[in-house]
């Protein structure tokens, strides 16, 4: 079954209650005037509750539901009819480089058992003094403006005066620790 929020959305898209099995013949035929796409009166029933058997409904339908009712799709919707929206204020731990000293130590790792030290030399630029498995190699100096927690670490790195383009660590993930010292 869906959410009450979301079938509340349904009736005032449609216009009226969808408390029986014609409601649902009404709002299948809405769905499909809209979209282009058929969903079957049976199908929504099901989804409403009107037919008593709890079935979860297929990815596609769910995906269809939100069409109608105007999100690119059902996770969309899910969030903000969950009442979580689309961002919110976080307390992830992270490590903001404006706020290190020169000479500060962090230390990361990310799968699969990758390790990397970045010592702080200034102005949002590190060095690695330390690297396992990752494609930072010891001496590389490295420049971002934030390492958090369970994120991807999006960075530039320089390697022997060239720049090698910009490093995407942690795809599998994000960061799985992170330490200052």
């Amino acid at each position: 079954m869906i959410l009450p929020q979301i079938k509340a959305k349904l009736e005032e898209r449609l216009g009226q209650q969808i408390c029986s099995p014609s409601d649902c013949h009404a709002l299948s035929i809405d769905i499909e005037k809209r979209t282009g796409q058929h969903l079957g009166v049976n199908t929504i029933k099901r989804m409403l509750g009107i037919l008593g058997d709890e079935v979860e409904p297929r990815t596609s339908t769910l995906n269809l539901i939100a069409q109608y009712l105007g999100y690119a799709n059902w996770n969309v919707l899910k969030l903000i009819a969950d009442g979580e929206g689309n961002s919110d204020f976080d307390s992830i731990p992270q490590i903001i480089t404006c706020e290190l000293k020169v000479g500060q130590h962090v230390i990361l790792t990310y799968e699969p058992k990758r390790k990397v030290t970045l010592k702080y030399i200034g102005d949002g630029t590190f060095c690695v003094t330390e690297s396992l498995l990752s494609k930072m190699q010891t001496g590389d100096i490295v420049r971002t403006q934030q390492f958090i927690l369970g994120q991807l670490l999006y960075c530039i790195v320089q390697r022997d005066g060239v720049t090698l383009g910009n490093l995407t660590a942690g795809k599998i993930g994000g960061l799985t620790s992170l330490k200052c010292k």
